[in-house]
């Protein structure tokens, strides 16, 4: 490798990893070390073997900074930064090196395994790490700020969620308050545990399990020292952020506050339709002729299913009803499940599988379902001595909402938003968990996993009494902000509040995700995300791209991580922009790289509906319709603006925006 040429008077260091020397064969480092040292920013270059052992890593990097006193900024140009982060970390403790002044650089995956010859890999490679060092340049030093948790959590339901993620939270060293509304502990299974018949080969010995079980979970809480019970208890209100929370709750018609670093909720009975359990828990005065319909308010889940079967079985059996479910499914993919749903229909069940919802007519003492009937192509019409509406329950959806500020429900209007990120337990807010109120979450199984998985969670956030964060969170200026409340009604975790005595908006460090819709959105560019401030990204937007690719870190950079790991083939003139969500590009940096000579501008995000940060890519396809209908009044074509959507394991749908856009 040659020497440096000449003196610098920069502060930017730059390490590259060959990979075991598997990349000499893929990129010319002497062409590099020469392209970048004849940057003034540079002050050197290191190659390292293998950035992902501990023992080259810190031997390289203690070697970069007793030679070069005056380094500052580091770029590493390597793999995949998930491979190299921990040992990279451990070596980089011994220096005084601020982490916003340290960025990463895919020179394998996105450079050396994706570009055609070694030529066009090797210019690539010298194209990022100079866009990386203009980025780095003006990047800002970011600070530590530490902050107290509270340790303690609280669980706010009495069911077998409830108890479960207590008993949970409580082996982990936390102490919990349990607070139910209902008088007793145990939830649906233990008032009817005649509705959880798949859980052994027939419905009383299912029946004494569930009791069983039910009653230790009961006896484990009651012996527990770390948790107190507070039974005819609600919640009244909650304010604060994850690790200083204060509830209100109501107990004997006083209220008193809980501090808590965490809250879980679960409903008790969200999942139990309560016509249903009261019928089967009296089990008197049990009519001749049932119809139990599913699937009304929306596709019910496995516990719903479960409760169906269960209770069509035992109103067969024990009480001689002719029983027949109408549903638009049967949910059988659990232990069990499918043994119950054949006990059903040996004890005489009907199930009939409609595409549209049935008619019911008639009066209080009988009752007409009509479906049409796809087996024989006609309209059926029965009658029955009563009619189930077999949903599960969700009154106490919209008050618990309201108690909760910034929480996001689903499309149904269920508790828990309908996210992959999210799913199965965890809210869009920091700190908050629901256990037991999805679809499948009765599932008396699930619901004890869900619990245990959520103790875990809590106690991987809380394990210490103080944490350490960042200071990368959106920044408002002071002096720029109009206080219009527009970052506060987009912002997808309630991280915004106004600070009434500045009369500005306030973001918290703790709860803010670091997705940068608020920097984005902002009509007075009042808001900066650290890391991602608008100096940053036109830096390495630079002065003649060709084709700009926005790339959600969620989604389409991993994306196109895995296809350079397959060895697919994209051309150099596609420049990779990591961008924390869609969400964060606005229509500033698009012009921007419009303007310096990009032929067109890709962002490229998740999912509508599965957006890591809820609604950033929603609101990145508005606003690319928006700003492609002004490019075209303007005489500009709409084509050179294209937002795109893909998942993480996607990459052949990344490859198809590139190839299919002039890449």
């Amino acid at each position: 490798m040659g020497k440096k040429t000449k003196q610098s008077n920069g502060d930017t260091a730059v390490v590259l990893c060959d990979c075991a020397g598997t990349l000499r064969s893929r990129l010319d480092f002497d062409q590099i070390r020469e392209h970048l040292n004849g940057l003034e920013a540079t002050t050197s270059l290191k190659v390292c073997s293998k950035l992902c052992q501990q023992n080259q890593c810190s031997k390289t990097i203690k070697s970069l900074f007793e030679k070069n006193k005056q380094t500052k900024r580091l770029i590493i140009g390597a793999c995949d930064p998930e491979i190299f982060n921990e040992s990279l970390k451990e070596a980089l403790r011994g220096t005084k090196l601020n982490d916003g002044l340290l960025w990463r650089v895919n020179t394998r995956e996105h450079c050396a395994w994706n570009a055609g010859t070694p030529k066009s890999a090797t210019n690539k490679a010298k194209d990022i790490l100079s866009a990386a060092i203009r980025r780095v340049q003006v990047a800002e030093p970011l600070k530590q700020k530490k902050y107290r948790v509270n340790q303690n959590v609280l669980v706010l339901g009495g069911d077998i969620a409830a108890m479960q993620t207590a008993i949970g939270l409580s082996q982990l060293g936390h102490h919990v308050t349990l607070a139910t509304k209902e008088q007793a502990l145990g939830g649906p299974a233990a008032q009817t545990p005649e509705l959880y018949s798949y859980m052994a080969c027939d419905s009383s010995q299912a029946e004494e399990l569930v009791r069983t079980q039910v009653d230790e979970l009961i006896g484990q809480i009651k012996k527990d020292r770390q948790i107190r019970v507070q039974t005819t208890s609600n919640l009244k209100s909650l304010k604060g952020e994850f690790g200083s929370f204060t509830a209100v709750v109501g107990l004997n018609g006083k209220q008193q506050n809980v501090s808590a670093g965490a809250i879980v909720l679960t409903t008790d009975s969200a999942n139990q339709n309560p016509e249903l359990a009261e019928l089967i828990h009296n089990g008197e005065n049990i009519p001749k002729r049932i119809a139990i319909v599913m699937d009304i308010a929306g596709e019910q889940g496995k516990g719903i299913s479960a409760q169906v079967l269960s209770a069509a079985e035992l109103l067969a059996i024990r009480f001689a009803a002719e029983v027949k479910i109408y549903c638009h499914h049967i949910r059988v993919a659990a232990t069990g499940m499918e043994a119950l749903y054949s006990r059903a229909r040996e004890a005489g069940v009907t199930i009939v599988k409609y595409e549209s919802p049935p008619e019911i007519s008639g009066n209080s003492s009988k009752k007409i379902v009509s479906v049409h009937e796809p087996l024989l192509g006609s309209r059926v019409d029965e009658e029955f001595d009563l009619v189930i509406m077999a949903d599960s329950a969700k009154a106490d959806n919209i008050e618990l909402m309201n108690l909760i500020e910034g929480l996001r429900p689903g499309p149904a209007g269920q508790l828990q938003a309908d996210n992959v990120w999210l799913l199965p337990t965890k809210t869009n807010r920091e700190g908050i968990f629901f256990v037991g109120t999805t679809p499948d979450a009765d599932e008396f199984r699930n619901t004890q996993t869900d619990g245990l998985a959520t103790a875990n969670q809590i106690h991987e956030l809380l394990k210490n009494k103080q944490i350490e964060i960042f200071d990368d969170a959106a920044v408002v200026d002071g002096d720029k902000c109009i206080l219009c409340l527009t970052c506060m009604r987009i912002c997808p975790n309630a991280a915004v509040s106004i600070d009434i005595e500045n009369k500005v908006a306030s973001v918290s460090v703790v709860t803010c995700q670091r997705c940068g819709m608020c920097a984005a959105q902002c009509p007075a560019g009042a808001i900066e995300l650290p890391r991602y401030t608008q100096k940053q990204i036109t830096a390495e937007v630079g002065d003649k791209p060709k084709i700009t690719v926005f790339a959600c870190e969620n989604s389409a950079f991993p994306a196109a991580t895995t296809a350079g790991t397959n060895r697919s083939k994209w051309q150099k003139s596609a420049q990779l922009i990591r961008v924390p969500c869609a969400g964060k590009v606005d229509t500033r940096d698009v012009l921007r790289a419009l303007e310096n000579g990009a032929k067109k501008v890709m962002i490229l995000g998740c999912h509508l509906e599965n957006c890591k940060y809820l609604s950033g890519s929603d609101r990145t396809a508005k606003r690319t319709e928006r700003l492609n209908t002004a490019l075209e009044k303007a005489g500009i074509e709409k084509e050179r603006v294209i937002f795109g959507q893909l998942a993480s394991v996607e990459p052949y749908k990344f490859l198809e925006y590139i190839s299919n856009n002039g890449a």
